[in-house]
């Protein structure tokens, strides 16, 4: 088969922003979801204990999982919209995925290590969710989801990306009578298999649509390139990474047990409805980064303006936490209370942290990771310094209100430097 041959098969089955936003969504409910589902069972009931400790080993789990993609999703998705015109396209996008796959590898080793050697010297139980699940991540190193997102398919990874979810969410229900040890060990397990199967599923969607990206040997030198841009990426991403698994660990050191139980589950739930209005976000990508290719660039209300879908998701979606908490507290039994308390006081944060996205996301279009990862590092150290200072007073609204009020300020910081830079406000 050739380019052109390939390019036409591909096109054929591209799909639009609206429908890879359904399609996506469908994936979360089929994933995140039935997971969400599993973890609301073991809080209405009043396991405590391991919806913590399943919450830091997954929460643990799935940030190994993003260490390892590099970055590669964002990065392959934008390399593949910039020469989806070029003939040497598809041998070109093998390249640089054969690069990133060599490049993933090597922090892999160094996740399976640093797994390792946790699990001989530490006493948790989180340690027998994370072995396996760290050896299944290997798979990950071969996942395609930045090249499917690049050619208008975000929607057909995400569905592939809710197997990992889905299989752990299966398990969940049946680890209440098992000791601690067992159950973290059976959830580790499915995850990792699901990691495998996700990764396998995304190659198999490619070679269907007749884009194999075959396996070649890079050369170091496009290693150390994919292996700079990977850097460049984390450092504006992971801050907000590790916010909510630091969130965990001062949630379970300075709250009774049962309300760090709940705030860690409304915490998920908060971050269910952030994937749900990223997938809008993500849908949005392609366009914004053609738009930014264009001279004069975009100010920052039309910035705003091609990612409106899914600031309207936030706003909409947090009022229907609010109030469906508000609701459930009001006539539910008391069983159901503790839910809706959860769900209605993390609602606000689903809201900035949209806003602050949607600003980030423009400068991942445009390669200013630097300046989009001092405003993101700002905004980490800010929620977790508020949170345990105001903590006596406000207790467990100091997580949520530090996390809203450093979004805010991560805002004002990203306007000004890209104002500085001269990026209109609008006009």
């Amino acid at each position: 088969m050739t380019v052109g041959d390939s390019s036409q098969r591909v096109s054929r089955f591209q799909l639009s922003p609206n429908t890879n936003i359904v399609v996506l969504l469908a994936g979360f409910f089929s994933g995140q979801g039935a997971l969400f589902i599993s973890q609301s069972f073991l809080i209405v009931s009043k396991d405590f204990e391991l919806s913590i400790t399943f919450s830091l080993a997954f929460a643990l789990a799935v940030l190994g999982t993003l260490l390892i993609d590099g970055g590669g999703i964002v990065l392959s998705a934008k390399k593949c919209v910039k020469g989806r015109d070029q003939t040497s396209h598809m041998a070109e996008m093998a390249r640089y995925q054969a690069a990133l796959i060599v490049f993933r590898l090597v922090i892999w080793l160094a996740v399976i290590l640093g797994t390792f050697t946790y699990f001989l010297f530490s006493g948790g139980a989180t340690k027998y969710f994370l072995l396996p699940a760290a050896i299944g991540l290997v798979f990950w190193c071969f996942n395609s989801a930045g090249v499917l997102d690049g050619l208008s398919l975000s929607g057909i990874s995400g569905v592939a990306a809710a197997v990992p979810f889905l299989l752990t969410a299966i398990t969940l229900p049946f680890l209440v009578s098992l000791p601690m040890n067992d159950a973290m060990l059976v959830a580790g397990v499915a995850y990792g298999l699901g990691i495998a199967l996700s990764a396998l599923l995304q190659r198999l969607l490619l070679q269907r649509l007749g884009y194999p990206l075959p396996l070649v040997r890079p050369k170091w030198a496009e290693v150390k390139i994919v292996a700079a841009e990977s850097f460049h990426f984390q450092l504006s991403f992971l801050p907000g990474q590790l916010l909510y698994r630091f969130q965990i660990f001062v949630a379970d050191a300075i709250l009774p047990v049962q309300t760090a139980a709940l705030f860690i589950y409304g915490k998920q739930a908060a971050n269910a409805v952030q994937q749900v209005v990223g997938f809008a976000r993500r849908a949005s990508f392609p366009s914004l980064i053609v738009r930014c290719t264009k001279v004069p660039g975009p100010n920052i209300v039309e910035v705003l303006q091609l990612q409106r879908l899914s600031i309207a998701m936030a706003l909409v979606l947090s009022i229907i936490m609010l109030f469906s908490g508000i609701f459930s507290m009001s006539i539910f039994p008391e069983w159901l209370m503790s839910i809706g308390f959860a769900l209605s006081v993390v609602a606000p944060v689903v809201v900035t942290s949209a806003l602050f996205s949607a600003l980030g996301q423009y400068l991942q279009a445009t390669g200013q990771f630097i300046m989009l990862a001092v405003s993101t590092l700002t905004v980490t150290v800010l929620a977790l310094a508020g949170a345990v200072l105001i903590e006596p007073w406000l207790g467990l609204y100091a997580l949520v209100w530090a996390e809203v009020v450093s979004h805010l300020i991560g805002m004002a910081l990203l306007a000004n430097q890209v104002r500085a830079r001269g990026m209109k406000w609008w006009g």
